[in-house]
């Protein structure tokens, strides 16, 4: 091959590869915004206060309220906020940051992918984190652990550049240290990365004894101590420095009493999804219809049952297959993986006594894209193999992974639709409320439920007296406040206790009938089919 030759053919190969990977990340974008986007239920009302938190600082700082919890969700805030700025106050504006860092975690997998391995590598595992549904929902739901898992993934890169590069390796070990720690502030669960990262150093520096190696353990120690001094500044801003260097609450501390390794492992290997796959004919090929009857054998309303598919399965698969072909190139996502999973499992929230750490699938976001890495590399180095031999062999390779890849895109466009519109489903009466209002005073009062920003959905804008649940079903001091005050509404789920006292319900909103299938969240006890917005007559 002459050298011009070769040289066009590299440059070929490398805009196919741009090709690529831009569609991903439009595929990535079609899936996380193509449905439903903006805070929704699917952390309960976390995502809420986000938005509300975020909107009080971009427009009202006076009226900000930081609770123990959120004091760590600076880094949230600090995302959304310029959105809201340049876009203004709503659904898509709130959605965008949770949005960009997926986007962005798609490509740092992919470069992690090539670096680790090869451009095929990359990009299979870029593909295959944009296609998760867990990732993909709470990406475009504003919630907490994307934005968190994002700038763990850039430490772990800025990790694997510092490995290989010897001009600016001392500020990559640094940088590594910094963004692994001050995930932190998008999600305390975040600073399990920063232990990955030092201990990976740690590990690089005992093995091989070098003077890079140690230096690079210093800077990125050094990373991480700046960052969490910028948390603890947070903290003394708000004049409350211990709470923001506090893990979680004590009342989420109060749901920690069983190790959560095996409710982990379940999810990731869904048996029985797969048995309803075959049941309901889902494999060998996924049809809505097959969708619908797959969802009648399974527990139907179990976002957990649509996390992984197949995927769980798969990634096992190619960890066992990596270790036995002694693959050193993935023992960076090997070890990601099996650190951050002990760690979830079996490890403590508590530095005085053992507390586990709180068990929701959604911390498996921190898991993704170390899996999406194994599975890439597995699936790369087997196609490698497959060109050695015999062309059926070959062919019979190709397939099953081709077959597996198609199979995941499939799932992962039905799952997302599901839970999306499920998300839609639950919110329709919030938007009903706040329209119906609006369209009967012009200065008319919401009192409800906590931290729903009716407003961002809506076009509700006055003013809102927020009463937490607990007070507001068990008596009804807090109606009684209101009583003799016109143009107060009332918005509640719960019928009795209202009636009780002395309300009359005057709109009950309902979803839209083709949203009927979706009922995802309804079986979450967030059923709204008795929530009504009541006054005194």
């Amino acid at each position: 091959m002459s050298p011009d030759i070769g040289v066009l053919k590299q440059m070929l190969d490398q805009k196919t590869e741009y090709l690529g990977i831009f569609l991903i990340l439009v595929l990535g974008a079609y899936l996380s915004l193509g449905f439903f986007y903006g805070p929704s239920w699917i952390n309960g009302s976390d995502n809420f206060v986000y938005t509300s938190e975020a909107h009080a600082l971009a427009y009202n700082p006076h009226t900000a309220y930081f609770g123990d919890e959120d004091n760590v969700k600076f880094l949230i805030y600090a995302g959304i906020i310029p959105f809201y700025l340049l876009l203004g106050y709503g659904p898509l504006s709130s959605a965008l940051f949770g949005v960009t860092c997926f986007l962005g975690n798609v490509l740092t997998v992919y470069i992690l992918g090539k670096k680790l391995y090869s451009p095929t590598a990359g990009m299979v595992a870029a593909f295959l984190y944009a296609t998760l549904p867990l990732v993909i929902a709470e990406s475009s739901n504003v919630g907490d652990d994307v934005p968190a898992t994002f700038f763990v993934s850039l430490a772990i890169l800025f990790a694997v550049l510092a490995m290989e590069n010897g001009k600016r390796r001392n500020l990559y070990y640094a940088l590594a240290g910094f963004l692994s720690a001050i995930s932190y502030l998008a999600v305390p669960e975040g600073a399990i990365g920063a232990l990955f990262v030092l201990l990976l150093f740690g590990v690089i520096a005992v093995m091989t004894r070098k003077k890079e190696a140690i230096s690079g353990l210093f800077f990125g120690t050094l990373g991480s101590v700046c960052a969490f001094t910028v948390v603890i500044l947070i903290g003394i801003v708000l004049q409350n420095p211990l709470a923001v260097i506090v893990a979680e609450n004590a009342n989420l501390n109060a749901y920690s009493t069983v190790p959560g390794f095996l409710s982990y492992l379940g999810w990731m290997l869904p048996v029985q999804f797969v048995q309803a796959s075959l049941l309901s004919g889902y494999l060998p090929i996924p049809t809505p219809q097959s969708f619908s009857l797959l969802l009648n054998y399974v527990n139907r309303y179990s976002l957990e049952s649509l996390i992984f598919g197949y995927l769980g399965f798969v990634f096992f698969l190619s960890a066992i297959y990596l270790i036995a072909s002694n693959e050193r190139k993935s023992l960076v996502p090997l070890f990601w993986f099996s650190f951050v999973f002990a760690y979830l499992g079996l490890g403590s929230q508590s530095l005085t006594r053992y507390l586990p750490v709180l068990t929701v699938s959604r911390f498996l976001i921190l898991l993704c894209p170390a899996i999406a890495l194994v599975v890439g590399i597995a699936l790369s180095k087997a196609l490698e193999f497959s060109r050695k031999k015999r062309p059926v062999v070959r062919f019979a390779i190709t397939f099953a992974i081709i077959y597996f890849l198609v199979l995941t895109l499939l799932n992962s466009y039905f799952s997302v639709m599901y839970i999306q519109y499920s998300q839609y489903n639950a919110m329709v009466p919030l938007i009903e409320t706040g329209n119906y209002i609006n369209s009967l005073s012009p200065n008319a009062t919401i009192t409800g439920p906590v931290d729903i920003p009716w407003d961002v959905y809506t076009n509700y804008t006055h003013a809102m007296v927020q009463v937490g649940y607990a007070r507001f079903e068990t008596n009804c001091s807090v109606v009684q406040l209101f009583q003799m005050q016109p143009g107060y509404y009332f918005v509640g789920m719960n019928n009795s206790t209202l009636l009780s006292c002395g309300l009359a319900p005057v709109f009950t909103p309902y979803p839209v009938s083709w949203l009927r299938n979706y009922t995802l969240f309804t079986y979450w006890g967030m059923n709204f089919s008795n929530f009504a917005i009541y006054r005194y007559q």
